[in-house]
């Protein structure tokens, strides 16, 4: 060890944090001198003077040797104090030491091979690393540690065999960092940081496959080999773009103080590998001088121009090909081939043209004539390359299918010497029915070949067809020069359809009503000058909404018979003949709909005309559509009640005991509903009192007007049934007032609510006239009725009213038997005229003392209406009349 050593490399150790400022997280060579400077182990020899005529060794030429065994390794004394003056520091410090300490602790527990607490260190460091507030000053400082510790994080979960968390890991570094790009004149240092990125988690994937992980074909390191060369094809593009700098801009300036570069080289730390990440440093001036930044983005932006990207893009290319050839991706793997031979176009055609040729042979295997045509025009532009550049453009990026399409081709000749064509092919990924070629302009010499066909391969003999020549001479004038660079490639045209020439309007009546047949009249007139043929209409609901929308939407050209689910939500291609110019057409469909909410419907008229272009006749299809959007609404309302015989609304109905069941019909439709008629079908556990007649037969509801019907039911003595017992259903058949009389009845079913049964051990109910006279006597008989297997002992008691006088037993005790039933009659003498409060009656059961008197007046009247007394002359004349 030489003198000095430790000395040199010892610091000095911090006692206190107060007004410290870090001038960053982390020393770039902390690592370094910690793994390869700083020993780990300091062996001291010395001689033993060691000869004592007692000891058994004596005269043995044995070697003793001394060693100091330290059980407990303790943490550098900077981390105590750290924790000491925590609560001393400032936000912006506290974060930058957080994320210096934790990766110090993680690093030293990794040299102590404590790796689970190395990892656990490892991912508290990330995620304080960003929490640190980027700027432009510092974030490439936060990426390259980020990068770092992503780097380690990623390999102990690949020794922990945890590739999964590895994998989630990796794509949290890059979702956290592909947007952190810095200065926008240096975005090619971010593109190639994330090609950096990729390409170590790739080196990683593909290490721990070499030690036992298995891979698959959907995750495998080529896809990482992959993304690493698109990153480093956009650093390639993204340089072009910035360093295009002519020579002279960058004489005159003093660049050799202004920047420098540096590799950073993290060792693993079992030494099997390392992982290199470039960045950039600024020393030697002040980043606050803009002048000197200046010159050093200039400086790097030169140096980025030294850089052959073509050279790191073929690598990772070829880095990922070999992966998927391991994998047997046999498509992936072509697809970078030519990726790769286009890289090589730009410096070695004979590797190209090897790499195409080889692609070529694989694609023409599988019969994938389009990357065939792809890989041959990449073979055919390095051949050309030499003597000709070509340039092609359609004169529009579209053209309806009656109209001429142009294409313009422009040469270079880049030969110094005269060039003579012997063969001019132009290829077409669609059929063309004829090509005119036009060689010159009509101001100077021209040649028009022409080929009327069906277009095809270039080299067949039967595309020849007709050709013929037409030579125009006439006298030479200055061409119009085209400028080379300034002109734009238009390698592909759209071709539309002829522009059609009819009207199609919608009539209907929105909204729709659900589950009705709502009708929709499709008007079609021809405006062409010429008879249409084969008119075909397309209607219904649009395709690409809601699935739930297309099952329960139907459509039908009838409109005498309701839609089931067998019926489509689109009818096709319906044939409705031909038109004459001006003549019109009409056709009805009609759309029911299961389901409120808004549905956009189609309607679609296509047909065939013909027409002349550059006199030729052909045939042209023209389509025309309409939409519009219609919303399903509910026709109505309906609510349902259970009253008392009293029309006292009730909570629960008892056993046997007659109640009302009433059914509101409130009308939600804007337009006039006619209720056809209705039907209450009910649940085993009802029974009807009276026939069950519907009430609102023929009625017409208009918009917020309501239908309400009564029913007297009853239900048999069930005892209590949990949630209640089934009443049944309702059904009311209705339609809208204005649509035809063959358009059929719709039929709405509402389910009833349950409800709860309980059973009552005393019924009582009294038979009374509608209404009293005054002074006149009115009997009043009430009925009791034991719904009980107990004989009931019944207490009665009457208590008076101010408006009546009574005869009959004021208290008395009955007993009734089990389902017998006792009557008791009073007579009332009225006093007072009006509605007047009836004797009260009270009964107790000394069997059930939860019976209470204001459960007995939900059965019995308590009140009655009193006329006055009349005199007899008014009443012989009314009997007169």
């Amino acid at each position: 060890m030489p003198p000095g050593l430790l000395s040199q490399y010892s610091d000095l150790e911090r006692t206190s944090y107060e007004w410290y400022i870090p001038k960053g997280i982390l020393k770039t060579g902390w690592m370094n001198k910690h793994l390869n400077l700083v020993p780990a182990l300091v062996v001291v020899f010395y001689e033993l003077d060691w000869d004592e005529p007692q000891q058994s060794l004596q005269g043995r030429n044995t070697k003793v040797a001394v060693v100091l065994i330290q059980k407990k390794t303790p943490l550098p004394p900077e981390f105590v104090v750290f924790g000491i003056m925590f609560e001393m520091l400032g936000d912006t410090t506290k974060f930058l030491l957080f994320v210096r300490h934790q990766f110090k602790i993680a690093f030293f527990s990794e040299l102590k091979q404590d790796t689970q607490n190395a990892l656990k260190n490892y991912r508290t460091a990330y995620n304080l690393v960003h929490e640190l507030r980027a700027h432009e000053t510092n974030i490439l400082e936060i990426k390259t540690m980020a990068g770092f510790i992503n780097y380690k994080i990623c390999r102990l979960c690949f020794q922990h065999n945890t590739p999964l968390d590895a994998i989630a890991q990796f794509r949290k570094h890059i979702d956290l960092c592909k947007k952190k790009i810095g200065s926008a004149e240096l975005s090619f240092e971010h593109a190639a940081w994330m090609s950096k990125q990729f390409q170590a988690f790739g080196d990683l994937f593909d290490e721990a496959i070499k030690l036992g992980l298995t891979a698959i074909q959907t995750q495998n390191p080529g896809f990482y080999y992959q993304q690493a060369a698109y990153y480093a094809q956009e650093r390639k593009q993204l340089a072009k773009t910035l360093c295009n700098h002519e020579k002279f801009f960058f004489e005159g300036t003093d660049l050799s103080q202004g920047v420098c570069t540096y590799n950073v080289d993290v060792k693993d730390l079992c030494s099997v590998s390392y992982l290199k990440m470039g960045c950039v440093l600024y020393t030697g001036f002040d980043l606050s001088d803009p002048e000197k930044e200046k010159v050093g983005v200039l400086a790097i932006q030169l140096k980025e121009r030294n850089v052959v990207h073509s050279e790191i893009i073929i690598t990772l290319l070829s880095n990922a090909v070999a992966q998927f050839k391991k994998y047997k991706c046999p498509r992936m793997k072509s697809h970078l081939m030519v990726q790769m031979g286009e890289e090589y176009y730009a410096k070695d055609y004979t590797k190209a043209l090897k790499l195409l040729d080889y692609v070529m042979c694989d694609y023409r295997s599988e019969e994938n004539n389009g990357h065939a045509f792809k890989v041959s025009s990449s073979n055919l532009d390095i051949f050309v390359l030499f003597l000709v550049q070509c340039k092609a453009k359609f004169h529009a990026p579209s053209f309806h299918v009656d109209v001429p399409v142009q294409f313009h081709i422009y040469l270079k000749a880049d030969c110094p010497h005269p060039i003579r064509f012997s063969k001019l092919c132009i290829s077409f990924n669609n059929q063309i029915t004829s090509v005119d070629l036009v060689l010159g302009n009509e101001s100077g010499r021209c040649v028009v070949l022409s080929w009327q066909g069906g277009g095809g391969d270039a080299a067949s003999s039967q595309e020849a067809l007709q050709a013929s020549r037409s030579f125009k001479r006439r006298p030479k004038l200055p061409d119009n020069e085209v400028h080379w660079d300034s002109m734009i490639i238009q390698a592909s045209t759209m071709i539309i359809s002829r522009v059609p020439n009819v009207s199609v309007h919608l009539r209907h009546e929105p909204p729709a009503l659900m589950n009705e047949m709502y009708c929709l009249v499709v008007t079609v007139q021809s405006h062409e000058k010429t008879q249409i043929t084969d008119v075909k209409l397309t209607a219904g609901l649009k395709p690409g909404q809601d699935a739930n929308l297309t099952q329960k939407t139907h459509v039908t050209l009838h409109g005498t018979e309701l839609c089931d689910e067998s019926f489509p939500a689109l009818l096709t291609d319906i044939p409705v003949g031909d038109l004459h110019p001006g003549q019109q057409l009409e056709k009805t469909f009609y759309v029911r709909c299961g389901t409120v909410g808004s549905r956009m419907f189609l309607v679609y008229v296509s047909y065939l005309i013909s027409t002349t272009v550059k006199e030729k006749e052909i045939i042209c299809k023209c389509h025309k559509d309409e939409t519009v959007t219609v919303e399903t609404v509910f026709p109505f309302d309906v609510a349902v009640k259970f009253v008392s015989s009293k029309f006292e609304h009730l909570e629960r109905v008892y056993a046997d005991i007659p109640f009302l069941l009433m059914t509101d019909v409130l009308s939600a439709s804007p337009w006039a509903l006619t209720i056809v008629s209705s039907e209450l079908q009910l649940a085993p556990a009802m029974t009807p009192v009276d026939q069950l007649e519907s009430q609102v037969d023929k009625v017409v509801l208009q918009t917020g007007e309501s239908a309400s019907e009564c029913f007297c039911l009853r239900c048999p003595s069930e005892g209590n049934v949990e949630g209640g017992v089934a009443t049944g259903h309702y059904v009311i058949s209705w339609k809208r007032t204005s649509a035809l009389e063959t358009v059929p009845v719709i039929s709405t079913t509402i389910t009833l609510p349950h409800v709860i049964v309980e059973n009552i051990p005393l019924h009582v109910n009294a038979d009374l006239p509608s209404f009293g006279r005054v002074r006149e006597s009115l009997p009043v008989k009430y009925h009791l009725q034991n719904k009980t297997n107990l004989v009931q002992d019944v207490d009665i008691s009457v208590e008076p009213s101010d408006a009546f006088m009574f005869s009959g037993l004021k208290q008395i005790r009955l007993r009734i038997l089990p389902g017998t039933e006792q009557e008791i009659l009073y007579n009332f003498y009225p006093l007072m005229a009006g509605y007047q409060q009836l004797p009260s009656l009270n009964i107790d059961l000394l069997r059930f003392p939860n019976f209470t008197n204001q459960l007995l007046r939900r059965f019995i009247p308590t009140s009655i209406f009193v006329k006055p007394q009349g005199r007899l002359g008014d009443e012989n004349s009314i009997a007169a009349a």
